[in-house]
């Protein structure tokens, strides 16, 4: 059977602290927060609801619905066309959402390798890793006994993630992105679903 789940989520909003500046390297500092606004309510019908809708599990909501910090440290380092980098950062959660439980923090590291091919055009190799903990509490709309993904224990986990990109870089600050990649090797708390092919979509613009 399938389950899914479709919409906007959390709104994420970052400032970054430039640390220190050479001219073949940048250290930048990262402090951002994450607004619940994505739906905490999604649901569907599967086969234990009898046919009556009925809340989806914790990984199919599109919010944490908590105010979350985003701190974090990025490192870059080039060389003519070529550069290397280094990001790490962690979604912190600090309370229960009004629904009686709180998602796990997310501690995200990557590393990468990007060349430019001409003024507008680059592209990059990506090594990710990601250690999301487990749900903390229980959402009593959302019964553990249906499935795994239903049960708070048996979320989150560790992943190391290889990623392919392309960006694109307009006049005027804009610039778009897009990767392609999968999962290397997962560990995950209790059985869950494992992760599959991704792509990314990005828009950024600096002033």
């Amino acid at each position: 059977y399938e389950l899914r789940s479709t919409g906007m989520g959390d709104l994420t909003i970052t400032s970054l602290f430039r640390l220190s500046h050479e001219e073949d390297e940048v250290l930048h500092a990262q402090l951002g927060a994450s607004l619940p606004t994505g739906s905490r309510d999604e649901r569907g019908i599967s086969p234990f609801s009898g046919g009556i809708s009925e809340k989806l599990p914790y990984g199919l909501q599109l919010s944490s619905g908590t105010l979350d910090l985003i701190p974090g440290i990025t490192y870059v380092k080039r060389h003519e066309s070529t550069s290397l980098g280094f990001q790490a950062k962690e979604i912190v959660r600090f309370t229960e959402n009004s629904d009686g439980y709180q998602s796990g923090n997310v501690a995200l590291m990557s590393g990468w390798v990007s060349r430019v091919f001409s003024d507008d055009v680059s592209g990059s190799l990506r090594l990710g890793y990601c250690h999301e903990g487990r749900v903390k509490g229980q959402d009593p709309d959302i019964d553990p006994t249906r499935s795994p993904m239903h049960d708070p224990n048996s979320q989150g986990g560790d992943r190391v993630t290889v990623w392919a990109g392309v960006n694109y870089i307009e006049t005027g600050g804009h610039s778009f992105g897009f990767e392609l990649g999968g999962p290397l090797w997962q560990d995950l708390n209790g059985p869950q679903l494992e992760q599959d092919l991704s792509y990314a979509l990005g828009w950024h613009y600096s002033f």
